[in-house]
């Protein structure tokens, strides 16, 4: 059974999907809609590792989260490239 706060990051990464896909206008910047992915990738990993029971560091590093849930027994080659994404959150900060 998911923990209340692996609950509560899976709801926000759903709601940060559902504004990137909005953010796919050809007007909007790539950075906006980047920068939503990085949310909903962040969280879902987050979650991944709680379900795993692992605490989550406090980082936006996606490459770090990949190496946690590897750690964690999970199979992460086909998700290495996700990493690219954590520009977008230095972007925003």
């Amino acid at each position: 059974m998911p923990s209340l706060e692996a609950e509560r990051l899976l709801r926000i990464a759903r709601h940060d999907l559902r504004m990137a896909g909005r953010l796919l206008d050809p007007e909007v910047e790539e950075a906006s809609w980047g920068w939503a992915l990085q949310q909903t990738l962040e969280k879902t990993l987050k979650t991944w590792l709680r379900h795993l029971g692992v605490k989550p560091p406090h980082s936006h590093n996606i490459a770090r989260l990949l190496v946690l849930l590897e750690q964690a027994g999970v199979e992460v080659n086909q998700l290495l490239s996700l990493g690219a994404f954590t520009t977008f959150a230095e972007q925003g900060r």
